[in-house]
């Protein structure tokens, strides 16, 4: 794995240069929507839960449980580094040091490269973040975004109604923003 150069990080350091309303702002106007089924503005999730008050989280969704899908793998594989800029990017924007990456249970294997990926771009970001990594049972319903939430928490795995939404009360009962 490559260590990253100072050049790099152009998305972060313009979302530094940015500051976090502006960055929503562009992402809205943009109109950024998540890998994940619901086409959910980007934008407009992190902005919910930039204007919660009190402790928020972060979680990316790396479970990707449909057969045959593997888009999750190759950018986890080929493209860690720019996983982890968006989380920091997120982390900026919605103001909160602490970030999780469910990592399905079959891609064990890619645990190692990607701390050691969280740790080259944490120091060259110069970011605080702490960004840990929660392996996946495997269960396909995992890929449900309270799901996620239930496990991470140590609960079963399983879907719940909403609302509330993540962004109201998510992860911890905090708001939370998950992307996949």
């Amino acid at each position: 794995m490559k260590i990253l150069q100072k050049s790099e990080l152009k998305a972060w350091k313009k979302a530094k240069k940015l500051g976090p309303k502006k960055t929503i702002q562009l992402l809205k106007k943009q109109g950024l929507t998540g890998r994940g089924g619901a086409c959910f503005l980007t934008g407009l999730k992190w902005e919910l839960v930039k204007n919660a008050k009190g402790n928020k989280f972060i979680i990316c969704n790396a479970d990707e449980g449909e057969p045959g899908t593997f888009k999750d793998k190759l950018l986890l594989e080929k493209n860690p580094e720019n996983i982890i800029e968006g989380i920091l990017i997120a982390a900026y924007c919605i103001n909160t040091k602490q970030a999780y990456i469910y990592l399905r249970g079959e891609y064990n294997y890619l645990k190692d490269s990607l701390k050691k990926t969280i740790e080259e771009t944490l120091t060259a970001s110069r970011s605080s973040l702490k960004i840990d990594i929660i392996q996946g049972a495997g269960a396909y319903i995992c890929g449900d975004e309270t799901a996620i939430i239930a496990s991470i928490e140590n609960k079963r795995g399983y879907p719940h109604f909403k609302p509330p939404y993540p962004p109201q009360k998510g992860l911890f009962g905090k708001p939370t923003v998950i992307n996949n």
